[in-house]
């Protein structure tokens, strides 16, 4: 099995021209338009039952699939796949759809399977969103950060994508974990460290964040799921360490893991902090306040519903209409967006980097999300947004780490119960008290 985490960009190559492998047979996904999503799905409607077999081998070649055929999982893995292609046969005839669905690492997963595996929660029902809407709230929105106001005040160009600047780093791959929320944390943090100049390539530890932001001084759950908020004030007080000190397991294990960073560990060459604590702020649920954020300070991290139209997700943009706003379940990163035919038309949206490796349009790990003109977004993407601080050092080497507070969360809820974590990390049962030098959380409305 290949590594998590690391991009795979031999699967993305191989599988850029929507082909499974060069046989003549129908396009599989990366559809350029609506036109060519049809025309493939008339020819796989029309396939014989061994020509469907003889698709479902390439495809298991493609994704280095092993199981044998006959056996339980064979045969659960197979009916999964031919309910996925039936289910893309379907959606891709329909008149009114903008994004298409294909065939990908997922499609031997049946929806139960997939959430159970990659989704916060372990798909049960997703994450507390009162909780979530609370925090937004209760955390300094960007608008009190210094000087933010007046920076965010001009206008915004129609489009703006941070990976044309060469500042985003290839999406991840979280693996068989719930650890979005971490990974979307890690992502918008290397992502602001390339545009702050802190490095030119930051590849920092997803598994710090993992196994160290965790219960009883936080809420997070490893990988049953987190908040990406407790992952940019667990690092804003301490620091993250590289890949290559601290690894990334838990997408093999599916396991939290060990924390092996304390507050007195010293932080390698490549490590990062943010500042000043707890160095994001919140966002209002307003698509001009994103937009905003986005084209004049960095990244912003969302919190996202998943559902079973979005994991076979290959290409086009993925409307509102397609999920429901109740729950939350992911977390990704905006890195830009195109409002050229209007916020709120089908044809504006997002561009969001997802974790899930050589997923989404073109297998590029990215998708393009409607930019809906409402405060509650697309799978109630608005409900809990976070950017980093608009000062043009806010990511920046580490040097000594800050004190972890005694209780890092005060606005939130309940703590959910976690997984039984290993604990190691060097905290005294009182835990410590904040640094003389942090700066007060001050609850501000959000505007």
């Amino acid at each position: 099995m290949p590594p998590p985490r690391a991009f795979l960009a031999a699967a993305a190559l191989l599988l850029a021209t929507g082909a499974l492998a060069d046989t003549g047979r129908p396009k599989t996904g990366d559809f350029k338009d609506r036109d060519e999503a049809y025309n493939s799905a008339k020819e796989l409607e029309r396939l014989d039952s061994t020509s469907k077999n003889a698709l479902f081998e390439d495809w298991k070649k493609s994704y280095g699939r092993s199981y044998n055929n006959g056996t339980a999982e064979g045969k659960a893995r197979y009916a999964a796949f031919m309910a996925s292609m039936d289910e893309m046969v379907r959606w891709n005839q329909q008149a009114d759809v903008t994004s298409f669905k294909g065939l990908n690492r997922f499609s031997d997963l049946t929806f139960d399977d997939f959430k159970g595996k990659y989704l916060m929660g372990g798909g049960r029902g997703g994450f507390n969103m009162t909780r979530i809407k609370g925090a937004a709230r209760a955390r300094r929105n960007l608008l009190s950060a210094p000087g933010a106001r007046k920076l965010l005040q001009g206008a915004v160009p129609d489009a703006w994508d941070w990976r044309a600047q060469g500042k985003v780093p290839p999406p991840r791959d979280q693996g068989s974990c719930g650890s979005c929320w971490a990974f979307a944390a890690v992502g918008a943090l290397e992502i602001k460290a390339q545009i702050d100049g802190a490095l030119a390539s930051p590849d920092v530890s997803e598994q710090q964040v993992v196994s160290c932001t965790k219960y009883p001084t936080y809420s997070s759950s490893g990988c049953n799921g987190g908040y990406s908020d407790e992952a940019l004030d667990y690092i804003s007080r301490l620091f993250v360490t590289t890949e290559g000190a601290m690894p990334y397991t838990s997408g093999n294990t599916g396991a939290t893991g060990s924390c092996t960073i304390s507050a007195t560990s010293k932080p390698p060459s490549g490590s990062i902090k943010v500042s000043p604590t707890p160095g994001y702020y919140s966002l209002a649920p307003d698509p001009n306040t994103i937009m905003s954020a986005l084209a004049n300070v960095g990244p912003v991290v969302t919190y996202f519903y998943v559902q079973s139209s979005f994991y076979s997700y290959t290409s086009g943009i993925y409307q509102a209409s397609s999920c429901a706003t109740d729950s939350i379940n992911h977390a990704m990163v905006i890195v830009g967006y195109n409002k050229t035919a209007g916020i709120g038309s089908p044809n504006s949206y997002w561009i969001i980097r997802n974790s899930w490796g050589a997923w989404g349009d073109g297998n590029s790990g990215y998708i393009k999300v409607q930019m809906t003109n409402d405060n509650v977004g697309a799978c109630a993407m608005y409900s809990g947004l976070y950017s980093l601080s608009p000062s043009a050092q806010s990511v920046s080497l580490a040097s000594a780490p800050r004190p972890l507070p005694s209780t890092a969360c005060p606005f939130a809820a309940a703590a959910i119960s976690p997984r039984t974590i290993p604990s190691t990390l060097a905290l005294a049962s009182s835990a410590l008290a904040l640094a003389s030098s942090a700066q007060p959380w001050v609850p501000t409305a959000t505007l």
